[in-house]
């Protein structure tokens, strides 16, 4: 396990004991999560399978909600932020050459 590894791991960690304190929300609206990290990522996620939507109520009218901690890991996960800056990297290295 890499440092961002670990150093994740304590987060979702942390997390969790904080979201059992109820000193953060268990779950996000669609819209807070879409705020949070990006209506594609979270649409995405949904598609492949990678979370669920819960629904609060019947009908076409009911509220949308994800689980705020499963939402953390899967943002963790995610390597779309190392691979920019990845690429980034290897721009700068071919700048130099």
């Amino acid at each position: 396990m890499g440092p961002i590894e670990a150093v994740d791991l304590v987060r979702l960690t942390l997390k969790a004991v904080m979201i059992e304190e109820g000193r953060e929300i268990k779950n996000l609206s669609q819209n807070q999560a879409w705020d949070k990290y990006g209506q594609c990522e979270v649409e995405r996620w949904v598609r492949l399978g990678l979370i669920k939507k819960n629904k609060t109520g019947l009908g076409k009218t009911a509220r949308m909600k994800y689980d705020a901690l499963e939402l953390e890991a899967l943002d963790m996960a995610s390597n779309r932020r190392t691979y920019v800056a990845l690429v980034r990297e290897q721009e700068a290295i071919n700048e130099l050459k």
